[in-house]
């Protein structure tokens, strides 16, 4: 008895100086400082997943992140994921206060059996803190204030919450956070749709998800995963009899579709880049917000599918031209493509360039290019806009302004010619002369004024399109002339929710009236002939319900064509990179109108086009397209009533325009 006393007495004495110097070591080692910042790391975290983007139908066409992590709350992850996990990384989770006594025991046992560890000892709340709070490193003084921390942990939150963390927020490898991630990453499925062996797969990654990447190393994953399924028929998730079968089924691993890969990844990247615009410093792609956009799946499908039509095409001519290139440059021409509604003002569908995966450069948007002939429309409203008229005629001679002489693409010159000839022909002689009259500080104004945001060079060049411009530049200004004067800033986002489902934004119609109607219906009519007379001839088949206008810069290196109605606005360019020039005689009319025309043809049944409907002030009279006056054998012209040419043939007298401003002259 005196013996067991003794015995008692030292355990005790010992008991308490092991604890005495505990608390002494982790007092010294700060074991229980700085808790309530550490833990807040925690407590405080705000979810993350990947921020997703939707088309016009509120359909998902692609994601933007920092890392790859979808969010899932844990009443709506999959009761199987749960359990397997549990069964492997912590079976006693919902009885212990952060740490498992139990657990270190085995750990122990077993390092005394044979000189190492053979079981993990740390809890799912203790990989948590360690993950959030603490450094990976195996010193004692990191385990004690793990344990510490965890047991605090479990004071503040609840069990459920530690599951929705550790499961949102581990890494699964290959990229992904998160079970949802993972489950995305390599098996392209929703949690829902994943199956036991998916998921035992998955599970056995969080012990070390580099070396048991099934994408790298299959066996070493198929390996762990039969430990994994041990672990889940020890502890009831699945019966012992069918974890053979579950092991041998099929894996289908999908490869990830990055962003190179998704729909329209052009559009995609140029909504993260309004965001920012949008959002300032408070946008972050983990934060799991929505953005619902303008873009029309169907329209966006058709532009792919035009493009992809013409690659050979345009590849073809790309090797006949490069013949007359020094063998330094490589001409690789270029297609973007952009659809807008002017009516409202949405983006329906953006291609930046041929293939994403080869160029991520966005033309529709970041690439500064000469318009050509684009321009001119402007330039011809304004005309009109100052009392000029179709019928008004000139002579058409070489000019030179100090080092500056235009040509015209036909080299019609020593003739005469109205402004509606010298428009669908698209002569830049009578562009020139006719800017001259107007004043260049007028005409830059009225591109401005437009829609055109890019500096204009104060220069007469700028009228024939001699100012690099963007597509969404010319977009804005096609639309306000398609809209009938009423111009609609383009956009491409509706609204934006946070991961709540909070509104943050909401896209606010802004509209101005920068064209009276009449003038618009008098430059569109002029558009009508552009197809029917003019440059865009060969689309005269589309001219019923569009119109539209080529542009060519010097040298074929950019090429142009704009079409619309008054609900559906198409625009598409062709050019080179570094600006390589076209030897051969190709333009605007040759290289993008027949990509235009393609997917014109193919949105017959996706977006019903509607018709321009001239007012009935209007007149549509015959004339001459070379002098102006009334013939029954011209060309077909609206004229507000009043201001319809009244000379015939007989008359000579027609109305030239005078660089005078008398309107009697002629140019020379």
């Amino acid at each position: 008895m005196k013996k067991t006393k003794i015995v008692l007495s030292i355990v005790l004495v010992s008991m308490i100086i092991i604890v005495g110097y505990s608390a002494k070591f982790c007092y010294d080692h700060q074991i229980f400082a700085d808790v309530e910042s550490s833990l807040n790391k925690i407590t405080l975290f705000k979810n993350l997943s990947n921020s997703k983007i939707f088309d016009n139908s509120n359909k998902e066409i692609g994601e933007l992140f920092d890392r790859y992590q979808i969010h899932t709350p844990v009443d709506k992850i999959p009761k199987k994921i749960i359990e397997t996990l549990l069964a492997v990384e912590d079976k006693n989770f919902y009885e212990h206060q952060g740490f498992d006594l139990k657990a270190i025991f085995r750990v122990g046992v077993g390092f005394l059996k044979h000189g190492k560890a053979t079981h993990g000892a740390s809890t799912i709340t203790q990989q948590l803190v360690r993950k959030f709070c603490l450094t990976r490193k195996k010193v004692l003084v990191r385990k004690l204030r793990e344990i510490y921390l965890s047991y605090k942990l479990e004071k503040k939150i609840s069990k459920k919450k530690i599951l929705e963390l550790y499961l949102n927020n581990m890494f699964f490898g290959d990229g992904s956070y998160g079970i949802a991630a993972a489950s995305r990453r390599y098996f392209n499925k929703n949690l829902t749709e994943v199956s036991l062996n998916e998921i035992s797969l998955m599970i056995g990654l969080l012990q070390s998800p580099s070396r048991y990447n099934p994408k790298k190393n299959l066996k070493a994953a198929k390996t762990r995963q039969w430990k994994v399924l041990q672990a889940m028929a020890r502890n009831g998730v699945i019966q012992k009899q069918s974890m053979k079968k579950i092991y041998h089924q099929k894996l289908n691993f999908k490869k990830f579709n990055h962003r190179d890969r998704v729909f329209a990844p052009y559009f995609v990247d140029y909504i993260g880049a309004k965001l920012k615009t949008i959002l300032g410093e408070k946008y972050d792609p983990s934060q799991g917000i929505k953005v619902y956009t303008t873009l029309d799946r169907s329209s966006q499908l058709q532009v792919q599918k035009a493009i992809d039509s013409h690659k050979k095409r345009i590849h073809d001519l790309q090797k006949l031209n490069q013949r007359f290139l020094p063998k330094k440059d490589k001409l690789d021409l270029e297609i973007s493509f952009l659809v807008t509604n002017p009516k409202t003002g949405q983006i329906l569908a953006m291609q930046g360039g041929k293939s994403y995966r080869k160029s991520q450069f966005n033309r529709v948007w970041q690439a500064k290019r000469s318009p050509g002939s684009l321009i001119k429309p402007a330039v011809y409203l304004n005309a009109l806009e100052s009392g000029m008229n179709w019928y008004d005629s000139m002579f058409i001679s070489p000019l030179r302004y100090e080092t500056y002489r235009p040509k015209n693409s036909t080299e019609s010159f020593m003739t005469e010619s109205t402004l509606m000839r010298s428009f669908y022909l698209s002569l830049n002689t009578p562009t020139v002369e006719i800017t001259k009259k107007l004043g260049l500080e007028k005409v830059l104004e009225r591109f401005k004024s437009l829609g055109i945001q890019s500096p204009m060079k104060k220069e007469l060049g700028s009228a024939l399109g001699g100012s690099e411009v963007t597509m969404l530049d010319m977009a804005r200004m096609y639309a306000s002339i398609a809209n009938l004067g009423v111009r609609k800033n383009i956009y491409a986002i509706r609204k934006i929710t946070n991961m709540k489902g909070d509104i943050i934004y909401q896209h606010k119609v802004k509209t101005s009236k920068v064209i009276e109607e009449d003038y618009a219906h008098m430059i569109i009519d002029g558009m009508r002939k552009v197809m029917t007379y003019g440059t865009a001839k060969k689309a005269s088949g589309h001219s019923k319900y569009f119109v539209g206008k080529t542009g060519t810069s010097n040298n074929g290196i950019d090429n142009w064509f704009c079409g619309f109605s008054p609900n559906l606005l198409a625009m598409t360019w062709v050019g080179s990179d570094n600006y390589l020039p076209l030897q051969l005689k190709f333009g605007g009319h040759k290289l993008a109108l027949p990509i235009w025309m393609d997917f014109i043809h193919s949105m017959k049944n996706v977006i019903k086009p509607e018709k321009y409907v001239l007012p009935e002030h209007f007149n549509k009279i015959k004339i001459n397209p070379k002098h102006g006056y009334i013939s029954d054998e011209g060309v077909e012209v609206a004229f507000l009533k009043g201001a319809e040419p009244t000379q015939e043939k007989k008359d000579s007298s027609f109305r030239s325009i005078s660089q005078k401003g008398d309107y009697r002259g002629i140019f020379y």
